[in-house]
């Protein structure tokens, strides 16, 4: 509660001494030249005289725009600064994790909860606030991720190797290049990751103020341990989901090849800024199938948090299962998710598994979707999780089918469904093959010392 003076006046918060001033001081400390820092600083002590900031007006939106242009750039120069210098400052952690700017922006009670704010309160899976990220990449420990392009900063290296402006000596050092890869990061995935996860149509300004902001900062704020519940709520109900195949190489044990089921946890990057959107950003890491994905999510938001990850989770599962399927859909003997969910869509109207009805509810839920396969995939998918994980029907017996089979439910949801009419049957082929695979692992591993990954191999089949 806040203290009162005589007159019964609230007293307002106190900003730090670190936060007076904050724009001179950012603007100061990313040394971008002269002209644009002018121009930036103009444009933004416009927008803070704006007495409505959601005008949709031409000179709205050209200062917002102008804005935007300098932003990014200014966010990746003091980015560079802090990682080289290890500076500790609230104030640029807070610029370069909550897009703060101006303490004339903010309330001041918004403002002292920033500075006081700890995102990253757990970290069971991948997150990272945005600065952590970028020093991550700036010291190659995570590589940079696709543009908006879909190229990564290597797809770029071999396109500049083959129009001649590089060359494979070029390599090491393009690699090691801390300033391309920082650039790459911010222009890519930040500037477009950012208008993605503030999820509308217009009124998008990357600096945070506090009239988009629907509550107390306590409220909003996307924590580490909020995500992680979110994740083991559908993990507990998908346990296969972050699961890959992969191939498995132990001379020791005299296994050469094996195919095991291996754990790859998503990296999950919190983006500055308010939003209302997440974005399923990248299925894999580069080229190797084994490697994690990457999900952006708004650092502050005001959405329920797990329909944000679920509705991710489920483009995630699409993607992903389009990529392993490599291009096999309109082979007719290759199955995985991918192609029979897409086949199943593509024929539905010659299905006779499938009512009339359930060929209107299909034929409508096209059409809602603009005929995208995976928008009505990620429907059905978290309906899946949702209602049907719990015995409640509301997909038809075809999709429910191809569901089980790539997306099966954990065990205590399998045992607790068992007896249900409408999964007994699929429950019981799927407990058959599932345990027939434990069985034989048992067998192979009961005179082997076990590593992680044979461990968790085994696990999965327990799950």
């Amino acid at each position: 509660m806040n203290k009162q003076t005589n007159d019964s006046t609230p007293v307002r918060p106190a900003i730090p001494d670190e936060l007076q001033d904050s724009l001179t001081k950012i603007i100061a400390y990313s040394g971008i030249e002269k002209e644009k820092a002018d121009l930036f600083r103009a444009n933004v002590e416009s927008f803070i005289s704006l007495k409505d900031k959601y005008a949709v007006n031409t000179q709205v939106l050209k200062m917002k725009e102008t804005v935007g242009n300098v932003f990014f750039e200014i966010y990746g120069l003091v980015a560079k600064r802090v990682w080289a210098e290890k500076n500790s400052s609230r104030l640029y952690q807070m610029f370069l994790n909550y897009a703060y700017m101006d303490e004339r922006l903010m309330k001041p009670e918004h403002i002292i909860d920033l500075y006081n704010a700890s995102p990253l309160d757990q970290e069971l899976f991948s997150i990272h606030t945005m600065k952590n990220w970028l020093e991550k990449i700036c010291t190659a420990e995570k590589d940079p991720s696709v543009n908006e392009f879909e190229q990564d900063y290597f797809d770029i290296f071999r396109e500049k190797k083959k129009r001649g402006e590089l060359t494979e000596s070029d390599k090491a050092a393009y690699e090691r290049d801390a300033d391309a890869r920082l650039s790459h990061e911010t222009e890519g995935l930040l500037k477009i990751g950012q208008r993605l996860c503030y999820g509308k149509t217009s009124g998008y300004f990357p600096i945070l103020y506090s009239e988009i902001l629907p509550g107390d900062i306590s409220r909003l704020l996307v924590k580490a341990s909020r995500i992680n519940e979110c994740l083991a709520k559908i993990t507990r109900v998908d346990f296969s989901l972050f699961h890959r195949e992969t191939v498995y190489y132990n001379t020791e044990k005299n296994i050469s090849s094996s195919l095991i089921m291996k754990p790859v946890w998503p990296d999950i990057i919190l983006v500055p800024g308010f939003g209302t959107k997440g974005s399923m950003w990248q299925e894999l890491t580069g080229r190797a199938k084994n490697s994690p994905a990457r999900f952006l999510c708004p650092i502050l938001t005001d959405e329920n948090l797990e329909h944000l990850i679920i509705e991710i989770v489920a483009k995630f599962r699409w993607q992903l299962a389009k990529t392993m399927s490599s291009g096999t859909i309109n082979r007719a003997y290759e199955k995985s998710l991918y192609a029979d969910y897409s086949n199943y869509i593509q024929g539905f109207k010659k299905n006779q598994q499938l009512s009339e009805e359930a060929k209107r509810k299909i034929k409508t839920q096209i059409d809602r979707k603009r005929n995208f396969i995976g928008e009505i995939f990620a429907d059905d998918y978290q309906i899946w999780v949702n209602f049907e994980s719990q015995g409640l029907l509301r997909l038809n017996k075809v999709v429910r089918g191809i569901l089980f089979q790539y997306c099966p439910f954990a065990k205590p949801l399998r045992e607790n469904l068992m007896n249900h009419p409408q999964f007994n049957q699929i429950i019981s082929q799927f407990e058959f093959a599932h345990n027939k695979n434990r069985q034989r692992l048992q067998n192979v591993y009961k005179n082997l010392s076990l590593d992680e990954d044979l461990k968790d191999n085994l696990a999965y089949y327990e799950m």
